[in-house]
Protein backbone atom coordinates (compact mmCIF):
# COMPACT_ATOMS: atom_id res chain seq x y z
CA UNK A 1 0.00 0.00 0.00
CA UNK A 2 1.43 3.23 -0.51
CA UNK A 3 2.45 5.95 1.83
CA UNK A 4 -0.72 8.32 0.76
CA UNK A 5 -2.68 5.49 0.77
CA UNK A 6 -2.00 4.97 4.40
CA UNK A 7 -2.57 8.34 5.89
CA UNK A 8 -5.98 9.26 3.70
CA UNK A 9 -6.98 5.49 5.34
CA UNK A 10 -5.80 6.93 8.79
CA UNK A 11 -7.69 10.12 8.81
CA UNK A 12 -10.81 7.99 7.78
CA UNK A 13 -10.80 8.72 3.51
CA UNK A 14 -10.73 4.78 2.55
CA UNK A 15 -13.16 6.13 0.03
CA UNK A 16 -10.20 7.71 -2.13
CA UNK A 17 -8.57 4.66 -4.45
CA UNK A 18 -5.41 4.61 -6.63
CA UNK A 19 -7.45 5.58 -9.50
CA UNK A 20 -9.03 8.92 -8.70
CA UNK A 21 -7.74 11.84 -9.83
CA UNK A 22 -8.53 15.96 -9.49
CA UNK A 23 -8.89 15.08 -5.55
CA UNK A 24 -9.60 18.87 -4.67
CA UNK A 25 -11.05 20.14 -8.63
CA UNK A 26 -13.92 17.16 -7.70
CA UNK A 27 -14.28 17.97 -4.17
CA UNK A 28 -13.22 14.55 -2.92
CA UNK A 29 -10.39 16.08 -0.72
CA UNK A 30 -11.38 19.43 1.31
CA UNK A 31 -8.90 21.96 3.35
CA UNK A 32 -9.81 19.83 6.23
CA UNK A 33 -9.07 17.12 4.66
CA UNK A 34 -5.81 18.30 3.63
CA UNK A 35 -4.86 19.68 7.10
CA UNK A 36 -5.58 16.15 8.87
CA UNK A 37 -3.03 14.53 6.01
CA UNK A 38 -0.45 17.25 6.94
CA UNK A 39 -1.06 16.57 10.75
CA UNK A 40 -1.13 12.82 10.05
CA UNK A 41 2.85 13.23 8.32
CA UNK A 42 3.89 14.93 10.74
CA UNK A 43 2.95 12.49 13.23
CA UNK A 44 4.54 9.51 10.80
CA UNK A 45 7.11 11.06 10.25
CA UNK A 46 8.30 13.06 12.89
CA UNK A 47 8.94 16.36 11.52
CA UNK A 48 6.50 18.62 9.85
CA UNK A 49 6.09 19.53 6.27
CA UNK A 50 7.67 22.20 4.90
CA UNK A 51 5.58 24.78 3.53
CA UNK A 52 7.14 24.74 0.30
CA UNK A 53 5.03 21.69 -0.23
CA UNK A 54 1.78 23.13 0.20
CA UNK A 55 0.57 23.30 -3.22
CA UNK A 56 -2.53 22.00 -4.77
CA UNK A 57 -0.63 20.05 -7.49
CA UNK A 58 0.56 18.03 -4.94
CA UNK A 59 -2.63 17.01 -3.20
CA UNK A 60 -4.66 16.44 -6.57
CA UNK A 61 -4.08 12.58 -6.90
CA UNK A 62 -2.60 9.66 -5.06
CA UNK A 63 0.73 9.12 -7.01
CA UNK A 64 1.22 13.30 -6.14
CA UNK A 65 0.99 12.84 -3.08
CA UNK A 66 2.96 9.69 -2.73
CA UNK A 67 6.06 11.59 -4.62
CA UNK A 68 5.19 14.73 -2.38
CA UNK A 69 5.79 12.55 0.59
CA UNK A 70 8.98 10.83 -0.82
CA UNK A 71 10.45 14.49 -1.92
CA UNK A 72 9.55 15.59 1.67
CA UNK A 73 10.38 12.68 3.80
CA UNK A 74 12.67 10.65 1.88
CA UNK A 75 10.27 7.58 2.43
Amino acid sequence: MSEAKILLNEIGRDDINDDSSNLLDCGLIDSIDIISLVTAMAARYGKDLDAKFLSAENFQSIAALDKMIKEAYGV
